[in-house]
């Protein structure tokens, strides 16, 4: 009798080793997976905030070559408009040099 409650015994306790050898590697897989699916989600928001800046840039860099254009634009139309008032300016400063000198 002693014998086999000296085994049921040593049984239990193996199988309460076991039971918490068991929960242990279910514990680390648990952990494992959950940290990876962290680092899965953190990778993921990742790419997504490059993506959002990189459009953000490319907004930004059209805007600028657009800015850009129409500013080159409007100095070309002032330089024009400026480069008629001076023409204009000549031409009459001539007429009146000849009507001053017909006098």
């Amino acid at each position: 009798m002693t014998d086999a409650l000296l085994e049921v015994t040593h049984q239990s306790r193996d199988d309460a080793v076991a039971r918490e050898r068991l929960l242990l590697q279910q514990q680390q897989l648990f952990m494992r997976e959950t940290n990876e699916r962290q680092q899965r989600a953190v990778a993921e928001a990742r790419a997504r905030e490059k993506v959002l800046l990189e459009d953000a840039y490319k907004r930004e860099q059209s805007l600028v070559r657009r800015l850009c254009r129409e500013t080159r634009s409007l100095w070309q139309k002032k330089k024009s408009y400026f480069r008629t008032l001076t023409n204009e300016n000549k031409r009459q400063k001539l007429a009146e040099d000849h009507t001053e000198r017909q006098c």
